[in-house]
């Protein structure tokens, strides 16, 4: 048994002979409270700070030497640490944090995983549930590279090389490998689209040091969504002498470009088709993949009822074939 007493609002327990505290603004208050009623000593220890917390949440990879957080015995970087400890006690979760650091552990290089801490603080991007991050990348109107124009950046697609041919010299701003960058950095990114791309950061080859850690370069990433900008945010494609200006990027409040003739993309295409022009479009995809596809559309189908049927390249050059982009 762990000594203990109740008096209004505060845990007070003797832990090692010392007493500690714990009141009912504390993380853990509601669970110390359960594991006193169920007489759960064992759990006791790890609820009663946020740091022992921390270490039993992460099953012990996370611990602290001092104030220096450690992850498997080695000092994380201090904006990290400081975002997963007030992340944990405003009682988000951290699971996608600690998923992120072993990724990160993973990359081979020293100079990638000390440069894309500064990248990642610098833009401040998402992390997401299993362990990577979300950038974004300019590509062209037919959703190839902009440099060589022969890779495929479509949405959905897995884009890579091999490691060895990425420079991994930061000091060589422009040079080889599959670009990425943050947000604001797009005003000097050309590209006729805009799409997002998750990085796994031991993919992660070098964060070029122009630009205060704007810019990075990986060997591989995965297109996961376009981001519709309308034409007059674009002043050019990727091979144009300027570089492209983004107004912003809050989708509801761009306007839809205009169908017909190149204008837009897929997704914003299709919002504006009517039930005639989408059965048209049906039928070019039935033609064109051999099948038939019986579905009932209206003026309000989602795009991603084609998508269970067709892919998204198909769609898009069913589109072309119509006129409608």
């Amino acid at each position: 048994m762990v000594p203990f007493i109740i008096q209004g609002n505060n845990i007070v327990v003797f832990s090692g002979g010392v007493p500690t505290t714990v009141d009912s603004s504390h993380l853990n208050y509601a669970k110390l409270l359960d594991a006193l009623k169920a007489q759960d000593w064992d759990a006791m220890p790890g609820l009663l700070t946020v740091k022992k917390a921390i270490e039993t949440f992460s099953f012990g990879s996370v611990t602290f030497d001092g104030e220096t957080v450690m992850f498997k015995g080695k000092p994380m970087q201090n904006a990290l640490s400081t975002r997963m400890i007030k992340m944990f006690k405003d009682g988000f979760p951290i699971t996608h944090l600690i998923k992120f650091m072993d990724r990160l552990a993973a990359n081979p290089s020293y100079r990638a995983v000390t440069e894309l801490y500064g990248f990642l603080d610098a833009n401040s991007l998402p992390i997401t549930d299993d362990g990577c991050f979300l950038a974004y990348k300019r590509i062209r109107e037919d959703y190839t590279d902009c440099h060589t124009g022969t890779m495929d950046n479509s949405v959905g697609q897995v884009v890579e090389m091999p490691r060895n041919e990425v420079n991994d010299d930061k000091d060589q701003t422009c040079s080889a490998g599959l670009h990425f960058c943050g947000y604001t950095y797009l005003s000097s990114f050309g590209g006729a689209r805009l799409v997002v791309v998750k990085i796994d950061p031991a993919d992660v080859v070098s964060i070029p040091s122009d630009y205060n850690n704007q810019k990075g370069r990986t060997c591989k990433f995965t297109v996961v969504e376009e981001i519709l900008v309308p034409e007059t945010a674009v002043k050019d494609d990727c091979l144009g002498a300027g570089p492209a200006v983004v107004t912003g990027f809050e989708k509801s409040s761009w306007p839809q470009p205009a169908k017909k003739a190149g204008a837009g993309s897929v997704e914003s295409v299709f919002a504006m088709l009517d039930a005639d022009e989408v059965e048209n479009l049906i039928e070019e995809l039935n033609s064109s993949a051999g099948q038939r596809l019986d579905l009932e559309f209206d003026d309000h189908s989602e795009l991603t009822d084609l998508l269970n049927a067709f892919s998204f390249k198909e769609i898009r050059a069913a589109m072309r074939e119509l006129g409608y982009l």
